[in-house]
């Protein structure tokens, strides 16, 4: 893996390459994958972004995107998608995603508290 330092400004955009489907289009498709491969790759996700200081506020099946990488046994390579919402932890303070999704401690907490990076980790 090649790391890139990457200092954002104002008008910079990041794109994402389109994608086979998200997992709850694959799951509907009845033909779901592996729920531990799905969980492994997240928690890599999740972790890698709790090293670098950062939530992604809105992890649900819809922003679980795959790939196939191998037929006809049907393995994908899942990415997490859709970081409109991420913060850094440090200064994320406000409660936003997909209800349904969001962990129960964020409803019940004090205004201004700081969002914890466990709000990720329940939601998946």
């Amino acid at each position: 893996m090649t790391r890139v330092a990457f200092t954002p400004e104002e008008d910079d955009e990041i794109f994402l390459g389109l994608k086979e489907g998200n997992l709850k289009s694959l799951i509907e498709s009845g033909d779901p994958p592996p729920a531990e491969s799905v969980f492994h790759q997240m928690l890599q996700a999740i972790d890698y972004l709790a090293v670098n200081g950062i939530v992604h506020r809105d992890l649900k099946p819809e922003n679980i995107l795959y790939i196939t990488i191998s037929q006809p046994d049907n393995q994908y390579l899942f990415q997490l998608g859709d970081f409109g919402l991420c913060n850094l932890a440090a200064i994320a303070a406000s409660t936003v995603g997909t209800p349904l999704y969001t962990a129960p401690e964020m409803f019940q907490r004090e205004k201004g508290c700081l969002v914890a990076l466990c709000h990720d980790v329940v939601s998946a």
